[in-house]
């Protein structure tokens, strides 16, 4: 598929004198593919990554974090508050700055080798919502190559 893509695009710009533009949702190996293919190609590609599909990953995460009929979700989504941290980082939520138990630690990206941007953070719980461990499950994403990381602290 991204071959004949690619094959559509040079029949098209042969001399390759135009800016190659490439949408994306993010998956890792697409963009790799993507990548290989331009290189192989000796063509200039620009990856621009599709925001809605961002969105939708961060509804899923916030699903893992709440229940289907929790409006918690969505108010950390849509908090006004949210990049400075403006909720208690002793809960499950997204967003904010990290509260770390032990050192800071952001996992760095093994496809461009840049630090991971903090997303959130989750708490071990039973199925009731009862603390299950002492400790925090840190979330990262490096949503340019559309990986995401996640680092444990214990108390």
């Amino acid at each position: 598929m991204i071959a004949t893509a690619f094959d559509q695009a040079t029949a098209r710009d042969g001399a390759h004198a135009r800016t190659w533009v490439v949408l994306v949702d993010g998956d890792p190996r697409q963009i790799r593919l993507l990548q290989a293919e331009a290189k192989r190609r000796s063509v200039s590609i620009h990856i621009v990554l599709d925001l809605i599909h961002v969105l939708e990953y961060c509804w899923r995460a916030a699903r893992c974090l709440h229940t289907a009929d929790d409006t918690a979700a969505e108010q950390h989504l849509t908090n006004a508050d949210m990049s400075a941290g403006g909720w208690d980082m002793t809960a499950p939520s997204i967003g904010g700055h990290p509260e770390w138990i032990d050192d800071a630690q952001y996992p760095t990206c093994p496809i461009c080798a840049r630090a991971m941007d903090y997303i959130g953070l989750e708490e071990a719980q039973d199925p009731e919502g009862d603390p299950i461990a002492e400790g925090t499950t840190y979330l990262f994403l490096d949503a340019s190559c559309g990986l995401a990381a996640t680092i444990y602290q214990q108390t």
